[in-house]
């Protein structure tokens, strides 16, 4: 929401929308003939929700609005700008509007298809080629690739839809149709040109049968919610079912019409947001406050498993806070009661307000039939804003400061009723309860969402604090209110889980809440010990819980937890945080029935089966093509620094397929293979340094350790793999992958010349002569100190680039095993510089001889002299070897080099 009106509306001293509204047409009296106050007042509260075309059209009542609040226009959220052109966000009104007819929003979300909606067994995935003659510009006016068919793209509000939409009317050559419901475009089935049909309220099946009888429109809905079923999955089956092969046509054709999509988050859409926004604010020169890694560490902190900052719409809203606000007046990420004061921050309202909001999501939180988060009518939300009923959650109320006092229930049901009314009418005024698109579960909902979980997080905490597991009770099996629980687990102190613990472990484990809340626990502690972190010996029990009742149910399949089944599939977002868990619960005790376990469940526990252990099943990173720059979204870098920390405290390491197709084992196994001292397969290097993500986990963890000897081992490692690549020609791209990345700035950071040189090898040796410029000039003059010079001249551009002090070595290394080699490179390097060295009469006799002996033949006539006067040279077997070289091809000196031989 947008609050910039309502600051301003007080500041200027006017208490309520209307009294502003009278103001202004007593300050402007011609506006009086076709505005009454009460209309003008609800435009202003609009302005609140970010609706501000209508004072864009009319210029002279936002002249005398903003003469009245003593505000330019931007002030209150209204930017320059065309109307239709520009996209304002509600939800963080300072930032500047995007003009669409130039900019693109940030990109933070792909077509998947929407297998789950859809009944497939087919895994989501980013595979939307035929929506991108409808989205992306390039292919837009490709007529050999125009969109064709019947598509369905399910965009949820808050990811978006009226973005999109008002994108596409602004930047589409395309026809698009805002309308409420599919049966208002009948008449555009029919067209022969694409079109984008925006759907604001929820459709039927039956709606569909217009489309399904007209194969060849190309058209394609956008909608905030799923297409319906249309029987797509029995359509496809082999072989096909009898009686759907006889159904009638328009019936078949229902159930194979188009395709349904889902607009889904990418992994990293909060790393995204969060540098869109810093870089729009200073690109813009807007005075702000805002950081970007104070953001991003503060996240990290108050939700680092993505429980509560869940969409775009929540995470503006933080933006917004840390735009407004100094450090000092921000909540502390790590307090107990940082929901409680974030929500005063997100949304400055009224402490009578705040609690009837806060009693609303409670009561709503405890009614398991009703969907947590999604909208209800409004005969729903007056019977429950009477407040009666089971108090369960607020049994810690005592505790609670921040709980609201019981609301005693009126003896006369129609003064409860008003009441009722009048507290909703009161939130629905002030945008905390507004309406939504129709839709099967009702009409209004409570905005913003993260309010709501903000409030009950804080009581799930301060529950889990007073070891009160009803706190968690039967709604732990329930998966939409699942994210809450684990919010809250996370953010509970050891101390406090032995608690729950020991509770849980007293009980049934049979009963419905027990069972709920004891494979959460299995999930939050077996990461903990996936972290780093130690449990206590009690803790054990839960592990042993989880894994009985899997036994005595029967089951003997896949899906070890029967409260969340969903997270066993691969492409289940939680998928991680279940491997995680299981490789931490690995690393304790391993329990006596484990051997039970069905083969595909045991390898999640590689801890557990010594040398025959094998990694577990790891879905691929998001960053998974063959060249990536995206770093890991927060959830997969915990999930890769839990894996490893694991994989290093592992006494037998599990091993691998024998050709990994997963990217997401080569990082893990590399890292971990470094501290454990095993050798590295020269292949995984040049894996890792093709993406940046995998990168920046190898150093995140090298970094933590600190460990000059890894360091050591790590560039060796890197020149062989280089070395490697001479023999299959890709020398060159791998020497440009590993000695630009991170990685080898951190070796070469944390080891010495000295500890390298301990244990290069000739290939290493033969690699760094090719590429000396990989190592700082302060590496160089060691090296060339210490490494032997190479009698075929690999080591030419070693010395090249070292200059003067290559040829302060080379005079030091003459009248040794190494003078010849040394002399030559001289010659090579300088001839002027050893001439000069010769007449100085600082050289021995054996630096002289070498020199001399390793001369070019081109400058024999000018050392003649210096052969005469040498002793060595008075051996006659030699002055004539040295002659006879070098008298063809100096014809004109020859009596000079003769006379050599008198």
């Amino acid at each position: 929401m947008n609050k910039l009106i309502e600051q301003a509306r007080s500041k200027a001293g006017y208490r309520s929308n209307d009294a502003l509204a009278q103001a202004i047409l007593r300050h402007r009296p011609e506006l009086a003939s076709s505005l009454q106050a009460r209309s003008l007042g609800a435009r202003i509260g609009k302005l609140a929700k970010g609706e501000i075309d209508w004072w864009r059209k009319n210029p002279v009542c936002l002249d005398a609005l903003t003469e009245l609040l003593h505000a330019d226009p931007a002030d209150i959220g209204i930017h320059e700008g065309a109307a239709d052109h520009f996209f304002s966000f509600a939800e963080f009104p300072e930032l500047p509007p995007l003009d669409l007819r130039y900019e693109s929003p940030c990109d933070l979300a792909f077509g998947a298809y929407d297998s789950e909606n859809q009944g497939h067994e087919m895994l989501d995935r980013e595979d939307a080629l035929d929506l991108e003659p409808w989205l992306l510009e390039s292919q837009m006016l490709d007529r050999r690739n125009m969109p064709r068919d019947f598509s369905w793209l399910y965009v949820p509000n808050e990811l978006g839809v009226d973005l999109l939409i008002n994108q596409l009317q602004v930047r589409s050559p395309f026809e698009v149709l805002e309308v409420e419901s599919l049966q208002d475009v009948k008449i555009h089935a029919h067209a022969t040109k694409p079109v984008v049909i925006s759907v604001s309220r929820q459709s039927e099946r039956e709606d569909l049968a217009l489309f399904a009888s007209q194969p060849e429109s190309a058209v394609l809905v956008i909608s905030p919610f799923p297409m319906p079923m249309a029987g797509r999955s029995d359509m496809y089956a082999r072989p096909i079912d009898w009686e759907v092969a006889n159904l009638p046509k328009a019936e078949r054709d229902l159930r194979s019409l188009g395709s349904p999509y889902k607009w889904a988050l990418r992994d990293d859409w909060r790393t995204r947001l969060i540098t869109w926004v810093q870089q729009r604010l200073d690109s813009k020169k807007v005075d702000t406050l805002f950081e970007e890694a104070e953001v991003v560490s503060w996240l990290e902190i108050f939700d680092p498993e993505e429980h509560l900052i869940r969409t775009p719409t929540d995470l503006l809203t933080v933006c917004r806070m840390f735009h407004g606000r100094s450090r000092k007046s921000r909540p502390d990420a790590a307090s107990r009661d940082v929901g409680h004061r974030l929500q005063s921050c997100l949304v400055p309202i009224d402490s009578r307000t705040s609690d009837i909001f806060n009693r609303l999501a409670e009561t709503v939180w405890q009614h398991m039939d009703l969907p947590w988060g999604d909208p209800l009518d409004w005969a729903q939300w007056r019977n429950l804003s009477t407040f009666d009923g089971n108090q369960s959650l607020r049994g810690d109320s005592a505790k609670d400061p921040h709980a609201v006092k019981e609301v005693r229930a009126s003896k006369r049901s129609q003064q409860k009723t008003g009441g009722a009314s009048t507290l909703l009418d009161d939130l629905k005024r002030i945008g905390l309860l507004v309406p939504v698109p129709r839709r099967a579960s009702g009409d209004y909902a409570l905005k913003p969402q993260l309010l709501a979980d903000l409030r009950i997080r804080d009581l799930l905490v301060a529950g889990i604090q007073a070891a009160n597991i009803q706190v968690l009770g039967r709604l732990s099996l329930d998966r939409g209110r699942q994210y809450l629980i684990d919010a809250a687990l996370s953010a509970a102190t050891m101390s406090d889980l032995l608690k729950t613990v020991r509770w849980i472990l007293a009980a049934d484990p049979w009963e419905a809440t027990v069972l709920g809340a004891s494979e959460s626990l299995f999930l939050e502690l077996g990461n903990r010990r996936a972290g780093g972190q130690s449990l206590a010996p009690e803790m054990q029990g839960i592990l042993e819980m989880v894994l009985n009742r899997y036994f005595e149910s029967g089951n003997n399949g896949t899906a070890l937890l029967l409260s969340r089944r969903a997270v066993s599939r691969v492409d289940h977002p939680d998928i991680l945080r279940t491997i995680s868990a299981c490789m931490g619960w690995s690393l304790t005790n391993r329990p006596k029935v484990f051997r039970k376990l069905d083969a595909q469940i045991l390898q999640l526990f590689p801890g557990w089966s010594g040398k025959n252990a094998t990694m577990p099943p790891i879905p691929d990173h998001p960053g998974k093509s063959n060249w990536s720059n995206q770093s890991s979204p927060p959830r997969w870098r915990r999930f890769l620094k839990a894996m490893h920390i694991s994989l290093v405290e592992l006494t037998v390491w599990p091993s691998a397929p024998d050709e990994t197709q997963n990217n997401v084992l080569t990082p893990l196994l590399l890292a971990a293979g470094l501290f454990k001292g095993e050798r590295i397969p020269v292949d995984w290097w040049d894996q890792v340094a093709h993406h940046r993500w995998a990168t920046d986990f190898l150093v995140e963890q090298l970094k933590f350790r600190q460990s000059n000897d890894v360091a050591t081992a790590a560039l060796g490692a890197m020149l062989s793999s280089v070395y490697e690549g001479f023999s299959r020609d890709k020398a060159s791209y791998r020497h440009a992958l590993l000695f630009g990345s991170a990685i080898w700035r951190w070796a070469i950071e944390q080891s010495t010349p000295s500890q390298f040189i301990a244990q290069v090898d000739s290939e290493q040796i033969a690699v760094l002569r090719a590429f000396p410029q990989i190592f700082p000039k302060s590496w160089r003059q060691p090296l060339l100190e210490a490494l032997p010079i190479s009698a075929r001249g690999q080591n030419d551009n070693l010395i090249r680039i070292a200059g003067s002090d290559a040829q302060t070595l080379l005079l030091r290394r003459l009248g040794t095993p190494e003078g010849a080699t040394a002399a030559h490179r001289l010659w090579q390097l300088s001839p002027g510089d050893v001439l000069n060295s010769l007449e100085s009469g600082q050289l021995d006799e054996e630096s002289m001889f070498d020199l001399l002996w390793n001369s070019p033949h081109h400058l024999a006539a000018q050392l003649v002299r210096h052969i005469e006067a040498l002793p060595t040279f008075s051996d006659k077997e030699k002055r004539r070897d040295w002659t006879i070289k070098r008298l063809q091809g100096n014809a004109v000196f020859a009596d000079q080099l003769l006379s050599l031989l008198r």
